[in-house]
């Protein structure tokens, strides 16, 4: 059986997101005197489309240009950015632990501002320093900004339209993976309930997100 590129994007998330995820957790437990890091105030049924902007709504694509630079002013996240590939057993890596402020871009997907889903992940908290760059992702709310600087120079800028979380058993990775007509991005992390015992979060978060004009956005 032949599987698209896109469909096999949105496989090995699905795969690679459970099994990172359980990483994560493991290596967070050991520094738990901060809050638990924060959840969408409000959900739906996992099984919604999360809405993406209509045609009218599209904005110029973007060549392709690796991502370097990562900024959202609502949670005060300012990051570099390194590209991903595949780990063991084909799941998309994660970066450093030990690097708490680092995002990773899966390289094997579209460039923020690319046709399609651009996928950003970052580690929720870690055991040595505590809360991480995405530990605030679920504070998010739609119309909040995030700008991508990329290494041709050029900004990528985007609009939150909704944040959900998933149990990780039951994530919903063509939802989240699969192609779109215009550029789009996610941010994904861990997050949600926690399981003391298992040393682990038993869910993700994820940021939907689409492209708006960068006109007067700043390119800090």
């Amino acid at each position: 059986m032949r599987i698209s590129p896109g469909e096999a994007l949105f496989k090995a998330a699905a795969c690679a997101f459970f099994v990172a995820g359980a990483a994560l957790a493991v290596d967070a437990v050991g520094n738990r005197d901060y809050a638990p890091p924060p959840v969408p105030e409000q959900q739906r049924q996992e099984e919604e489309v999360v809405a993406e902007p209509g045609p009218g709504a599209r904005v110029a694509v973007l060549r392709r240009s690796v991502p370097v630079h990562l900024s959202i002013p609502a949670i005060g996240v300012s990051a570099p950015i390194e590209p991903v590939g595949r780990g063991w057993g084909g799941t998309i890596a994660v970066p450093s632990v030990h690097e708490p402020n680092l995002v990773g871009w899966y390289e094997e997907g579209a460039t923020p501002g690319e046709r399609g889903p651009a996928t950003l992940l970052g580690h929720v908290d870690t055991a040595s320093s505590g809360p991480a760059v995405f530990y605030g992702l679920g504070r998010l709310r739609p119309g909040d900004e995030v700008k991508i600087r990329r290494e041709d120079g050029s900004l990528a800028a985007f609009e939150v339209n909704a944040v959900r979380v998933y149990a990780k058993t039951a994530f919903p990775a063509r939802q989240v993976y699969g192609p779109t007509p215009a550029p789009t991005l996610r941010l994904v992390t861990c997050g949600g309930r926690y399981d003391p015992a298992g040393r682990e979060y038993l869910d993700n978060i994820v940021a939907f997100a689409h492209a708006v004009p960068a006109h007067g956005v700043s390119r800090r």
